[in-house]
């Protein structure tokens, strides 16, 4: 069984690395709420030079809607290679959304400040 590890900020954030292709990690806040696989700012988009392969609307909080850039990206995530669809943000936001998690137990452990994300795929 795969897992990934990772630890819950001062600010009660849980968070975990995520590997990209070029071995470059990102930490990314994982998000329960947002139902993607991953959400990046436009930034690092250009910064890693993604490939924009299209746009998404999107409902935010306050039920308000917004059209997104997509990217793909290759990432290595549970001791597994695998494409993922990227959500690009205006703003500062790495995140981790629940698609990625799919087959998955997430635990986080705020008396010591620590997480694992475990596959629990047959």
């Amino acid at each position: 069984m795969s897992k990934e590890t990772g630890r819950v900020l001062s600010t009660r954030e849980a968070c975990v690395y995520v590997k990209f292709s070029e071995d470059k990690n990102v930490e990314c806040l994982i998000d329960t709420g947002f139902n993607g696989f991953l959400s990046l700012p436009k930034k690092l988009v250009e910064t890693f030079n993604l490939e924009i392969i299209g746009s998404q609307t999107i409902i935010a909080v306050g039920n308000k809607k917004i059209v997104c850039e997509l990217a793909s990206v290759e990432i290595t995530w549970l001791g597994m290679t695998q494409n993922v669809e990227v959500i690009v943000n205006d703003g500062d936001d790495f995140l981790i959304g629940t698609e990625l998690l799919q087959s998955c137990i997430l635990r986080i452990n705020y008396k010591n400040n620590k997480l694992t994300i475990r596959s629990v795929k047959s």
